[in-house]
């Protein structure tokens, strides 16, 4: 699994634009259910995953719920992950084109 993860995190840094990540991708953690909670990061008040790694943080997480997993979750969580590496803004709002060209197929919920 882990070969896994470090293969989309170094697919994903690059569509982002950075040759040299981090060299260890967020720990990732799959929850057995079927939306996170998520207060305003959504409008439903539910998402499917969720990026933290605030500044200042000694590690950066990512938490995806099992009911709405896809590789494309994985890798738009990613994209917050690497937008703060390289920019210093995670890009809550998903301005950000990567999220669009640097993620496999479409996600129903954020």
């Amino acid at each position: 699994m882990y070969s896994t993860i470090l293969l989309a995190y170094l697919q994903v840094a690059v569509c982002v634009g950075i040759n040299h990540p981090n060299p260890r991708p967020p720990t990732v953690t799959y929850l057995p259910v079927k939306h996170i909670r998520c207060g305003k990061s959504s409008p439903t008040g539910k998402c499917c995953g969720l990026y933290y790694g605030p500044p200042g943080w000694p590690y950066r997480k990512i938490q995806i719920a099992g009911g709405c997993d896809s590789i494309g979750l994985l890798q738009h969580e990613m994209v917050h992950d690497l937008l703060r590496q390289r920019d210093g803004d995670p890009d809550g709002k998903h301005k950000d084109p990567a999220f669009h060209e640097c993620v496999t197929g479409s996600l129903d919920e954020e």
